[in-house]
Parts: C-alpha cells; sequence; structure tokens
C-alpha cells in the first residue's frame, strides 16, 4: 500500500520534485527509492508530471522593490541627456 501514498503525494502536491518525493518515502517507509525508480512508478500510473526548477529567480525580500525603484531614478537623474544625445 506504500504505492497508494506515493500517488496521493503526487496529487496533492502537483509541483514536487522526485528528490522530494524520494525523501518523504524514505521517511515514513524506511525505503529508499531512485528518482528513476519513481518515474517508472508515475508512468506506470500513468501520471505526467512538469520538470521543474526550485527556482527561477531570487526571491524579492519585502518592500525591496520600493528600494530599487527608489535607486533606479536617483541613478537616471545623475544622467545628463542634453550632453549626450542632442549635442
Amino acid at each position: 500500500m506504500g504505492w497508494y501514498f506515493f500517488l496521493k503525494l503526487v496529487k496533492k502536491n502537483v509541483n514536487i520534485t522526485l528528490w522530494e518525493l524520494s525523501n518523504l518515502i524514505k521517511e515514513n517507509f524506511k525505503i529508499s527509492l531512485t528518482d528513476h525508480t519513481i518515474f517508472r512508478i508515475l508512468k506506470k500510473h500513468k501520471i505526467t508530471r512538469k520538470r521543474l526548477r526550485n527556482k527561477y529567480y531570487p526571491e524579492k525580500k519585502l518592500g525591496q522593490e520600493k528600494e530599487d525603484i527608489n535607486d533606479f531614478y536617483k541613478k537616471l537623474s545623475k544622467f545628463n541627456y542634453k550632453k549626450n544625445y542632442f549635442n
């Protein structure tokens, strides 16, 4: 019945990685499964998955966007457009 728990996890956590699945199975059932084994189980039960990276970009801190915009406008105000473009 371990595969039932496994399939339930996959349906509950759509974006879970094979590595995370392997660790959860190891914690609950004391069995270590490789990525390939997990893939075969998914294929057997006709469950497809999308390969995801953990993070495509760094996380933003709270209030960081305002600081970034302020820094951008400070740098922009120091730039002399007349000198460079209208000469």
